[in-house]
This record gives structure tokens, C-alpha cells and sequence, in this order.
């Protein structure tokens, strides 16, 4: 058995300069997504904007009810919005979140990827299913959420977003872990290794 990590096909999703960085991104639409909480952090952080990519009726049925908050319906499969989109509003984001279930099912692994290697910081929950522990730091490359209670997201949220020289660190630790790790580059190389050996 051999493993490969999940990769990214960095020369599509990658930074850009100079783009103006003016909301907080959720995407995703699988079980493990807490869709509640993302919906509570939107209606007390009401001086934020926020764009949440999913199709989730959780999501779908608070349209009304949030100023602050634009939802495009989105979802693999669908062609609602495209990868160019969806780069389009990582490149612009930020911040993503992606508050998740404690499960040891991995979760978010794309949404987070993608968002790294646009140079976009992840805030994410630690959980048993994290991906890959020991190519993520707290605070280096990614903003982990240990303490998954709302006010503490609200706490999080709050010291990262106005921080530029922390979300500045965390998006270039972040564009490094990709062009190390997750490229569709060095997995390709990995498995002509395999096949090789």
C-alpha cells in the first residue's frame, strides 16, 4: 500500500496580487459541515459580509432573514457556479470557515486546499479526522478551532480578521504547504515513483 496525499492543480487555483480581500467564505455541502453554526456566526457578526457556497436547506432557508450574508447554491456536479467562480471568490475572501462535526471522517480537505493555494487563510475545527496533522500548524498554516462553540469561532473570527500581519503569515505558510505537498505536479511524480519502483 502506498499513500499520496490529496493534491490541488496549483497552476489553476493559485494566488493572485493585489486583489481586494472584502468578505469571510463558507463552502461545502457534506454531513460533516455544521451548517447551524456557520448561520449563527453570520447573524452576530452582523457588520461582516459573508458568501456561503452550498445548497444545504439549512443554508438555503435563512436567504430572507440575513442582510450580511449572500448564498450561491453550489455543490460538486452542479453547474451553478464554476471552478473559475469559485477561485474568484476564494481569491477574494479574507477568510474561510469551515466549522466541522468532531467525526473521524476527513472533511473540508478540498475547500481548504483550494483556499491555501489562492493564498486565502483557513479557519477550520480541529477534529479526529483531520487529514493530515502533521503538515498543519495552528497559527502557521492554518487557524484551528479546538474549542468548537460558537463564541469561541465568534472570539477567533474576531483577532484573525483584523490582524493583517497574522493572515498575511497564515496565507504565505499556507502557499508553501501547497507548492511542498499538495501539488497535482508532485502527486503525479509520486505515483511515476510507484509505478517505477
Amino acid at each position: 500500500f502506498h499513500f499520496i496525499p490529496f493534491a490541488v492543480d496549483y497552476d489553476f487555483w493559485k494566488s493572485k496580487e493585489n486583489i481586494k480581500k472584502e468578505h469571510i467564505l463558507f463552502v461545502g455541502n457534506d454531513t460533516n459541515r455544521e451548517f447551524e453554526k456557520v448561520v449563527q456566526i453570520a447573524k452576530i457578526l452582523k457588520d461582516q459580509k459573508f458568501i456561503f457556497v452550498t445548497k444545504h436547506f439549512r443554508i438555503r432557508k435563512i436567504k430572507v432573514d440575513l442582510q450580511n450574508v449572500d448564498i450561491i447554491d453550489g455543490s460538486w456536479g452542479n453547474q451553478k457556479i464554476s471552478d473559475s467562480e469559485l477561485k474568484e471568490l476564494y481569491l477574494s475572501s479574507k477568510l474561510v470557515l469551515i466549522p466541522l462535526k468532531d467525526s473521524n471522517q476527513p472533511s473540508g480537505q478540498s475547500v481548504t486546499l483550494q483556499s491555501m493555494s489562492c493564498g486565502t487563510p483557513v479557519m477550520i475545527s480541529k477534529t479526529k479526522g483531520f487529514w493530515d496533522p502533521e503538515s498543519f500548524s495552528h497559527l502557521e498554516n492554518i487557524y484551528f478551532i479546538e474549542n468548537n462553540s460558537t463564541d469561541n469561532w465568534i472570539r477567533s473570527i474576531n483577532d484573525l480578521y483584523d490582524d493583517d500581519n497574522l493572515l498575511n503569515k497564515i496565507s504565505n505558510n499556507g502557499l508553501e504547504t501547497i507548492k511542498i505537498r499538495y501539488t497535482l505536479k508532485k502527486f503525479n511524480k509520486d505515483i511515476e515513483n510507484i509505478i517505477s519502483s
